[in-house]
């Protein structure tokens, strides 16, 4: 949803002369109902599969935001750390190591 305003502010879309603003749903994020797995549901129920395969994407989605934020804070650690981020930076590397193995073991295999 979005209103427009006349005038100029800072960090908003312009377009002919209006500001728009957008506006944040009321339900922000929305939650959504864990379904049954590809696996699980009958042959015939097209829409029990697609929403089967929209809840891979989505659990997919999380978990590569997951793997980004753990390698940013990897990166930030040996920024800040320097010399010893080695040592200091451990136990960031091993969580961003296991996200990034299980994100890439799991692949889109589960998709189809």
């Amino acid at each position: 949803m979005r209103s427009a305003v006349k005038g100029g502010a800072g960090g908003c879309r312009k377009g002919r002369g209006l500001v728009f603003v957008f506006k944040m749903a009321s339900k922000w994020p929305r939650e959504y109902p864990r379904v049954p797995g590809l696996d699980e549901v009958e042959p015939g129920d097209f829409l029990g599969k697609q929403k089967a395969r929209d809840q891979v994407a989505r659990d997919r989605a999380i978990d590569l935001e997951v793997v980004r934020i753990l390698r940013e804070r990897v990166k930030e650690c040996q920024r800040r750390e320097e010399v010893n981020h080695l040592q200091r930076c451990r136990e960031h590397v091993e969580a961003y190591m296991k996200a990034h193995r299980k994100y890439r073991s799991e692949g889109w295999l589960s998709f189809h």
